[in-house]
């Protein structure tokens, strides 16, 4: 006996009747041939109950989950615990850490599931925190097709809207949903989230919570003994503080047998201790047990009932409700309801046993199996309520029914579809709508022989594996069902194998096989350095191996460099680490790593980095860059102030305007090497007017002078010589430039003057002597003659040749003249 508080215990253990009774006569119906159109909104399914949620949560047919990766400070349990928090990632399931394309969650149930929608929440911390987990590129949901056996994407899936930009997130809100998707119904006992990343990088994703809606497949229900009652009116009595409540309690109860109708049973209470009734607001329990026997002409054995007992101060007289009473019965036989129904007070006290009078019911209601009908009563003493019932006609038990048989596995396969562990299977049989015992249970596996057992038997046997049961009852019917599984409990088997050497370049290759009858491997990883130990910082990051790069490893000299690697498959099986040891490599002298070493500028008129020019001008500049191997010598150029000096591609430098920039070479192969020029523009000079004929006029003379000289170049050696020459020929390109200024014809006249001067004989290197003009000439002639006279030392030749010479002058003078008209 126990004792709880009143009026909620009471109302609810005779309220579930209706629903024992209708789940009872539907088993009985079991194979589908019983359907019923209308029934009690109580009893409808939500379909929009989420049956992906925890057994936390309260749900009966919680899945598996099982997930591609997870990081250590997030959780897989995050993802079906009906929690939004988007303080922090802890509250989901992340993968950062994870080099993949996508990832996966993957949701296995023990009972098949009915869905066609599924939600989906976010997170990213892209703009609330340090950016390292972006939103997912897409999603796709997958289904475990029963037919196939394999994973399917559910059809016509379609979602609501796209993740947003980074540049569109919520700078103050990290998580993002609901993403509702909708595809066509499905019905499975697996299904796949499948997360594609916008990069395949180690970024990874977070999902804050995945929901599936639908509905759950519904617990098998054993129908039991056959002698049993499908259901036992409950009874509810109530009394006072210390007044016994046994005389209340019924000497018979209303039962309803497999085959029905309702029968009044005798019924045999527990004595009622003192203290079940001693306190106001406690319920007492009482158990009674029905007697065996043949009542109407049934056939029962012993059961067991239930009787409640409440306790108030007082005893509230005002009806509320009436119980809802209901029956089954077999074709053309009359219902027989219970002609007692409970009432429910206006405290919430609830009293069995007041006599009810139903309506007639009409015969073609209850003519043939499969019909609901429903019925009304009037209850003794009570005018503003009714009594209603329900009653379902069901087909007699069939001797010929073939026994329900099951086979369960102590677990779900995991995410990939494989048992890595051998399972175990337990076998169920039961009469179903037989009454017949069940005489035999067997099993086999593949195509082995059929064994008397039912488990829990091991499966050993790898890959696609079918279990059958067999249930066979006294009347020899029987029924045979199959299930087919996929174990892989190997782990995959990895070679390695060196495949070229060419110096210290060493190239290996792996090679992994899963057996015949494995899942098959899904990838190989490599780590390649000096330790032995696979797991040791001092070798690289693991690899996905491919056939088509294979393993290129460098020796060194200095120590023996190992290959590690291991492999996985499909089932999620992982073989152990194994590597090969390609020992040390051949001592090299290294080649120098190319680089810049430095780089100059030079060019014409650069002088200590300083270039002049003048605003117009333009200088071409180089740039000579010293390299170590063989790096590019390429060079960018670049002004600092283009409106003062501008430089090509090529160097060449033109002066803009009056100021000062820096004209700069940057290698292309190291931007840290660098040269520049100072580059300093000034204003052009204001133009020299041409010389005039008087300007001229002395320069024109000493060409005449030293042209009547008839000067034989054999006589003087040949350096004098040449400069005299090139004077002269520069002074006669002077005098004949119209725009040649005066001091460019005074630098010619001195010049020449200078080369004249310098004439040195052949036998002595003397110079000659200028002869001094004769007594007889005019100021001005005696100048010309003491410029122009060749120094021989003879007094009368001096005369002679100063005639000549002023003759040459004058007709010089005359021609120059006639030029400049």
């Amino acid at each position: 006996m126990t004792i709880e508080s009143t009026t909620s215990a009471v109302k609810g253990g005779v309220a579930k009747r209706f629903a024992a009774l209708f789940v009872a006569a539907a088993t009985l119906l079991a194979g589908g041939v019983f359907s019923v159109s209308a029934a009690p909104s109580a009893l409808a399914y939500d379909a929009e109950t989420n049956v992906a949620l925890n057994a936390e949560k309260g749900n009966d047919n919680a899945p598996d989950v099982q997930v591609s990766y997870v990081t250590g400070w997030n959780s897989t349990a995050a993802i079906n615990d009906d929690s939004l928090d988007g303080n922090a990632s802890y509250g989901g399931w992340g993968t950062w850490g994870n080099t993949s394309a996508s990832e996966t969650a993957t949701y296995t149930w023990n009972r098949a599931v009915t869905t066609s929608k599924s939600v989906g929440y976010y997170w990213t911390n892209v703009k609330t925190g340090d950016g390292g987990v972006p939103l997912p590129k897409d999603v796709s949901i997958e289904y475990l097709n029963a037919d196939s056996g394999q994973y399917e994407t559910v059809p016509n899936l379609k979602v609501d809207k796209t993740f947003p930009a980074d540049d569109e997130l919520d700078a103050t809100n990290p998580v993002y949903g609901p993403y509702t998707y909708t595809f066509d119904q499905v019905t499975t006992k697996s299904m796949k989230l499948v997360v594609n990343k916008k990069a395949n990088d180690n970024k990874g994703i977070t999902v804050t919570e995945w929901q599936v809606f639908g509905t759950s497949a519904a617990l098998p229900v054993d129908p039991g003994d056959p002698g049993a009652f499908l259901d036992v009116q409950q009874v509810a009595v109530r009394t006072t503080p210390g007044v016994d409540p046994t005389s209340k309690l019924p000497a018979e109860v209303w039962a309803t047998p497999q085959d029905g109708p309702s029968i009044k049973v005798p019924v045999t209470w527990e004595t009622v201790p003192a203290d079940a009734y001693a306190t106001a607001g406690t319920t007492a329990e009482v158990k009674g047990t029905t007697a065996a026997g043949t009542y109407d002409n049934i056939k029962v054995a012993a059961g067991q009932a239930t009787a409640t007992i409440g306790v108030y101060d007082q005893l509230n007289t005002e009806v509320t409700d009436a119980e809802y009473v209901s029956t089954i019965t077999a074709p053309g036989v009359k219902p027989v309801l219970q002609d007692t129904v409970a009432l429910t007070y206006a405290d919430g006290s609830v009293e069995s046993g007041h006599k009810v009078t139903w309506d007639s019911i009409p015969a073609a209601e209850y003519a043939e199996a499969e019909q609901v009908g429903f019925v009304e009563g009037s209850i003794e003493g009570v005018g503003n309520i009714k009594a209603e019932g329900t009653f379902f006609v069901v087909a007699p038990s069939d001797p010929k029914a073939q026994p329900i048989v099951a086979i369960d596995f102590d677990s779900a396969a995991p995410g990939s579809g494989w048992y890595t562990t051998a399972p175990k299977f337990t076998i169920t049989a039961q009469r179903g709508v037989s009454t017949v015992p069940i005489k035999t249970i067997e099993y086999k596996i593949g195509k082995g022989e059929w064994t008397s057992g039912k488990g829990p038997i091991s499966v050993t046997a790898q890959g696609s594996v079918t279990i059958s049961a067999r249930a066979t009852d006294e009347n020899d019917n029987s029924r045979e069902v199959s299930q087919t599984i996929k174990v892989d409990t190997n782990v995959p088997v990895v070679t390695a194998k060196q495949e070229s050497k060419n110096g210290n370049d060493v190239v290996v290759s792996l090679t992994a096989d899963d057996g015949a009858a494995g899942s098959g491997v899904t990838r190989v990883l490599y780590s390649t350095g000096p330790s032995s130990n696979p797991k040791s910082n001092e070798n690289t990051m693991w690899g996905t191996y491919t056939d088509e790069d294979k393993v290129k490893v460098q020796l060194s000299a200095d120590h023996d460099t190992y290959v590690h690697f291991y492999a996985q498959d499909a089932a999620g099986n992982e073989s152990d680490y194994a590597n090969i040891n390609l020992g040390k490599g051949e001592a090299v002298t290294p080649t120098p790593t190319p680089s810049v070493d430095s780089v100059a500028v030079s060019g014409d008129g650069v002088k200590d980095g300083k270039l002049a020019l003048v605003a117009g001008g333009a200088a071409q500049l180089s740039a000579e860059v010293k390299v170590t191997g063989d790096a590019a010598k390429t060079v960018s150029w670049k002004s600092s102030d283009e409106k003062v000096a501008t430089v090509d591609k090529d160097g060449k430098v033109t002066a803009v305007a009056e100021g000062t920039a820096t004209i700069t070479a940057t290698s292309m192969v190291d931007e840290n090497k660098s040269a520049s020029v100072e580059v300093t523009v000034t204003k052009p000079e204001a133009p020299v007017p041409p010389a005039t004929d008087e300007e001229r006029k002395p320069l024109a003379d000493k060409i005449a002078a030293v042209e009547s000289e008839k000067l034989n170049q054999n006589d003087y050696t040949a350096d004098s010589w040449k400069a005299y020459a090139d004077a002269l020929a520069a002074a006669k390109q002077v005098v004949e430039d119209p725009a040649a200024t005066a001091p460019q014809v005074t630098a010619a006249l001195n010049k020449l003057t200078a080369a004249h001067d310098g004439l040195a004989k052949k036998d002595s290197g003397e110079k000659p002597e200028p002869q001094k003009p004769g007594q007889d000439q005019k100021p001005d002639q005696q100048q010309n003659a003491t410029a122009t006279t060749a120094p021989t030392g003879s007094a009368v030749a001096a005369v002679a040749v100063a005639v000549v010479v002023l003759g040459a002058a004058g007709a010089g003078l005359v021609i120059w003249r006639k030029r400049r008209v």
